[in-house]
Order: structure tokens, then C-alpha cells, then sequence
């Protein structure tokens, strides 16, 4: 018998948790030229993007990034 622990996904709003996404991202990706840095997190999160964690107990165990892009009226 398998048991399921519990997983939260929610919005990932503070200093800290970014921080936890940059340290996940260095444990999965060896190169370091695709870790996308906390200060360009929190302009994405500020300008329309989602950056969503999931947490297991007080661990952050993934992550998913989406950005906002739109057409301009222009083109």
C-alpha cells in the first residue's frame, strides 16, 4: 500500500520562496546560464506572469513560470 503525502500548490509571493526556486533550479539544471535569477522572477510575477510552487511540507519540490505577452496593436 502506497501513501500519498500531501503536495500545495499556491502562488509563490515572497523573497524567500524565489530564493527556493533559484536553489531548485541550480539542483536540477547543471548549467548555470539557465537559472533565471530572482530579480527577473519578481519582474515577471510583477508584470502579469504566474510563478506557481509546489510545496511538500515546507519543501519547494517544482515550480512552474508562465509570462504574459500580448499582441501589439500595432503589428
Amino acid at each position: 500500500m502506497t501513501t500519498l503525502e500531501k503536495i500545495t500548490i499556491r502562488p509563490i509571493t515572497k523573497l524567500a520562496e524565489i530564493e527556493a526556486v533559484v536553489a531548485l533550479e541550480r539542483a536540477v539544471w547543471d548549467d548555470p546560464t539557465t537559472v533565471i535569477y530572482p530579480h527577473m522572477l519578481v519582474s515577471l510575477v510583477r508584470n502579469g506572469g504566474l510563478l506557481l510552487g509546489a510545496w511538500k511540507g515546507d519543501q519547494l519540490i517544482g515550480f512552474v513560470l508562465s509570462y504574459l505577452g500580448t499582441d501589439s496593436p500595432d503589428s
